[in-house]
């Protein structure tokens, strides 16, 4: 009995002396990682800010379907883009020139009907102030199939689909709020139409009552002035 309690006695230890000595590789293994680690944070910033650079200058316009059952060529889709600028954006003075490159996204697909997506078109500009005076004016497409907004990271891209979808949330609750800056903030044009709507009955009401108020006031003035001893002739020779 005595040497089967020595022998659970060593075993024991010797699991305690390996498992310190594992722990102790352990933490020498992540102290090598951990400089790797740093490196693989840096450049995956490095490549995530290239990426948002070689986008600064790009817009994607989506819902633009291609026109025909054949091959689309880049001058057709140039024109077609410039087109859109000059008369639905009101850009007139847009020049191909400036327009970097223009391509759409993906493989070709045959447009059937079980496969009818229209690949977005992908439009480099050379300068950003074109790229700002196109967003500023897409709202003009509002009555069109057609959208333009900013070129964006697959991130940034993952990142405003749920801020779009915490917006309907929201809004479904009564809550106006529009996206600004990457996040959710109320929308103050609606909010002071709200408030303006819900004062105006007080407001009317308030003013009416003032009215009257003045009304009663001049006319008991009037009476009280037709009436008094001073405006009330005194007889003559009166004894």
């Amino acid at each position: 009995m005595e040497d089967i309690k020595r022998m659970l006695a060593d075993l024991e230890q010797n699991m305690d002396a390996n498992n310190t000595s594992t722990n102790s590789k352990l933490d020498k293994i992540q102290e090598s990682l951990s400089p790797l680690q740093a490196q693989v944070s840096s450049l995956t910033k490095k490549v995530e800010k290239l990426d948002k650079g070689d986008r600064r200058k790009n817009v994607m316009v989506q819902g633009l379907a291609k026109v025909g059952a054949g091959q689309e060529s880049r001058v057709d889709l140039e024109n077609r883009i410039i087109n859109i600028f000059h008369h639905q954006l009101q850009i007139t003075d847009f020049t191909k020139m400036e327009l970097d490159f223009v391509r759409r996204l993906g493989p070709p697909k045959d447009v059937t009907a079980s496969n009818s997506s229209i690949r977005p078109v992908i439009v480099g500009l050379t300068t950003e102030r074109r790229k700002f005076e196109i967003l500023r004016n897409s709202n003009k497409l509002k009555d069109s199939k057609i959208y333009i907004h900013q070129d964006l990271t697959d991130e940034a891209r993952e990142m405003k689909r749920n801020l779009v979808k915490q917006m309907k949330e929201e809004r479904a609750k009564g809550n106006w709020v529009v996206i600004r800056q990457n996040k959710l903030v109320p929308a103050e044009n609606k909010r002071q139409n709200k408030r303006a709507l819900s004062e105006s009955p007080t407001s009317a009401a308030t003013e009416v009552e003032v009215n009257t108020k003045r009304t009663l006031t001049q006319s008991h003035i009037s009476d009280f002035l037709s009436q008094s001893p001073s405006n009330t002739e005194a007889p003559k020779n009166a004894v």
